[in-house]
């Protein structure tokens, strides 16, 4: 079937969601933790398109799951599912004719009728027009009566979308097309995924945690800062917790922080960070430690949610979610 869900054969962790195209998958990381992701899948002419969204990278399962959502529906416009009128009008390998749905018939040999198809659901339509009675003007007829027979039973409607998903996707159908050429579809898909990998929030990773050595009974507390996105960085520091405690030394970290995503991100992107952590990080205790993942707007917003310009005819009224990171904190005065 050229438009049916990816098998779940193929997936045995995956969980169809109520939504078309959406697949769940979940599994244990390799310390133990869970990790998360959505699939978006659908098939075009036997071969399966896709794109898998994580948890993490987005900020949550709703929000990969949104995402996940957004590039199917953008996915859909650039390979659409096949409608059965454009089945019908597919040209046979064995047609002679030139024409969907117009067949030539043979007696003997011989050239003895037209005749014009189209088959529904319901029933197969069909009239012949003999050469004996129409002489040359009987494929002329045929051809004809197929069109009128487009007119009266052809449908625009999907093939292999149930009718909840059919509805879903009616706007498809409001500019009809011819099927794309393959080569075609996937230059559409690879610009498409450039894209969204230019949406990626730009993620950071706060972790400061206590470490107690059996070997000298020794304290000590590092913290880890990486950032993911189109930026990636990594960078630790450690601290002893002997003469100092662990209150004592949160402004140093805090300090620490300041100036690696000051230098990373800029001034603002400290500022949005520190207005939405401050707190927590300074009632954090060594019993507890702290952690965060922060998300922010990717590089180069909002010029980077207009779809590139190749697209654009294909995705006109296509509009991205208002997630939070696409909506950047408004920027607050720097304190001295």
């Amino acid at each position: 079937m050229p438009d049916d869900l990816e098998p779940l054969q193929q997936a045995q962790a995956g969980a169809i969601d109520p939504a078309y195209g959406l697949v769940r998958y979940e599994q244990p990381s390799r310390k133990g933790t869970p990790l998360g992701w959505w699939t978006a899948v659908f098939r075009r002419q036997g071969r399966a398109i896709q794109r898998s969204f994580a948890d993490h990278a987005y900020g949550g399962q709703e929000m990969a799951r949104i995402m996940a959502a957004a590039w199917r529906d953008a996915a859909m416009r650039l390979a659409p599912p096949v409608t059965k009128r454009q089945f019908q009008n597919r040209l046979r390998s064995s047609n002679t004719s030139g024409v969907p749905g117009v067949t030539a018939r043979y007696v003997q040999g011989q050239l003895v009728a037209w005749r014009a198809i189209l088959q529904t659901p319901e029933r197969i339509h069909t009239k012949s027009f003999s050469i004996k009675a129409y002489g040359s003007r009987a494929k002329e007829l045929a051809i004809a009566e197929r069109q009128h027979l487009l007119d009266q039973y052809g449908v625009d409607a999907f093939i292999n979308l149930n009718q909840k998903s059919s509805q879903d996707f009616a706007y498809l159908l409001e500019h009809p097309q011819l099927i794309p050429d393959p080569a075609q579809v996937a230059q559409h898909l690879d610009v498409l995924n450039q894209w969204f990998d230019q949406l990626l929030p730009e993620r950071l990773s706060v972790a400061l945690n206590v470490y107690h050595s059996p070997v000298n009974a020794s304290i000590a507390a590092s913290m880890r800062i990486a950032a993911f996105g189109q930026r990636n960085n990594r960078v630790t520091k450690g601290l002893q917790l002997i003469r100092r405690g662990y209150s004592q030394r949160l402004p140093e970290w805090w300090q620490f922080m300041e100036t690696t995503i000051t230098a990373w991100h800029g001034r603002q992107r400290w500022l949005n960070f520190a207005a939405r952590h401050e707190s927590a990080f300074m009632a954090s205790t060594a019993e507890s430690g702290f952690q965060v993942r922060d998300y922010d707007a990717p590089l180069g917003y909002p010029q980077c949610l207009t779809p590139p310009a190749l697209l654009q005819p294909m995705l006109t009224g296509f509009e991205l979610p208002a997630l939070p990171y696409w909506m950047p904190a408004p920027k607050m005065p720097d304190t001295p």
